[in-house]
């Protein structure tokens, strides 16, 4: 380092203090930098746009009214069965939002299934008729699993979509094929 005598002391040069000044310089704008780089959105595209989310004509044909309840003014639900393999949540609501659009005349809720027999279950059981404990208990092991795997999606009036609605709560080991336990009972 070369140093400068004036007057009998010793100056350290001047390029040991705009290599500080550099380094500071340096600092500040890799700090701007890397604030700037990682503030940029990463862009992302919506699911529903992928080719494997959205549901397509064949796919609506997989897609079969179980019931049409239209009894009420300005207001409908359609009991469906889904024979399809897709089961994402997006795909399946593609699913009913487009099957909405082209059955739907009124207000309209989706109830989706992928069993006929999940269907006559929800459908034939009463629950009003359960009222001892061990109906209640019966029925929460037997049905209850069954209908809540097989209750594939729900799309109601206001357009929100949800997929296995009554899944929630029910560990996998719960799900089984059918009800052990005959429907006549109830």
């Amino acid at each position: 380092m070369k140093q400068i005598k004036k007057k009998g002391k010793k100056i350290f040069f001047y390029g040991s203090l705009s290599f500080f000044f550099l380094f500071f310089i340096f600092l500040v704008l890799t700090i701007y930098a890397s604030k700037y780089y990682y503030s940029k959105p990463t862009p992302t595209k919506n699911p529903l746009e992928l080719p494997e989310n959205q549901a397509s004509p064949e796919d609506l044909k997989s897609v079969k009214i179980l019931y049409h309840l239209n009894q009420y003014e300005g207001f409908e639900n359609f009991y469906c069965l889904y024979t399809g393999e897709k089961k994402s949540d997006y795909f399946l609501k593609d699913l009913t939002t487009k099957f909405k659009q082209e059955n739907c005349t009124k207000k309209c809720s989706i109830i989706v299934y992928d069993d006929e027999e999940a269907y006559r279950v929800s459908d034939y059981v009463d629950k009003s008729k359960i009222t001892t404990k061990e109906e209640i208990a019966t029925y929460q092991k037997y049905y209850e699993p069954y209908l809540a795997d097989h209750y594939i999606a729900l799309l109601d009036q206001f357009n929100t979509f949800t997929d296995y609605p009554i899944r929630v709560g029910f560990p996998p080991e719960k799900f089984h094929d059918k009800p052990t336990v005959p429907l006549s009972q109830y």
